[in-house]
């Protein structure tokens, strides 16, 4: 017959080994749920970074088209006192 005390030994070995690796996973668990945190605070903060780039190249755009206009406005009074010098240096 087998020994009831060797085999209830056994199974205590068995168990101990089998919590130690239920530990050993649970720390990984653990560490990586930490890490997916980690990386969603990262995320987060790219996003606002990229959100802000985006309102910033809108107000860029914005002041590139009056800064064109004021170009062209500029442009026409180059021409317009151009075209009067011009006149007087005929005269």
């Amino acid at each position: 017959m087998d020994d009831p005390d060797a085999a209830a030994r056994e199974s205590a070995r068995v168990l101990n080994a089998s919590l130690l690796h239920t530990e050993q996973l649970a720390a990984v668990v653990k560490e990586l749920e930490q890490q997916l945190v980690t990386r969603s605070e990262e995320m987060a903060r790219a996003k606002a970074a990229c959100d802000h780039a985006a309102m910033l190249a809108t107000f860029v755009r914005e002041d590139c088209d009056v800064l064109r206009d004021k170009l062209h406005v500029a442009e026409a009074e180059i021409k317009r006192l151009t075209t009067i010098v011009q006149a007087i240096n005929a005269a």
